[in-house]
């Protein structure tokens, strides 16, 4: 097998568009994500609740995490850009 494919023993490569830290959003949202969905699933099969204030709370939580997402990716182009 060539050499540049065959990485020596003991060190990790990482690919170039693979971030070696781990995005700390990743597990928070995760948390977040969680009861968000079990309690969007009891309100989706109660009879008594607006469907019309279910895709209101639907739309304002993607809409949110957008936002989150995007801080998040700024935040680390600044940090790589701090670091060079």
């Amino acid at each position: 097998m060539h050499a540049a494919l065959c990485p020596r023993r003991g060190v990790r490569r990482v690919p170039p568009h693979v971030s070696a830290a781990m995005n700390p959003l990743v597990p928070l949202s995760i948390l977040v994500c969680v009861p968000i969905a079990a309690i969007a699933l009891v309100l989706g099969t109660d009879t008594g609740i607006e469907t019309s204030l279910i895709t209101a709370s639907i739309k304002t939580f993607i809409i949110l995490g957008a936002i989150a997402a995007a801080l998040s990716f700024g935040a680390s182009r600044l940090a790589e850009r701090s670091r060079h």
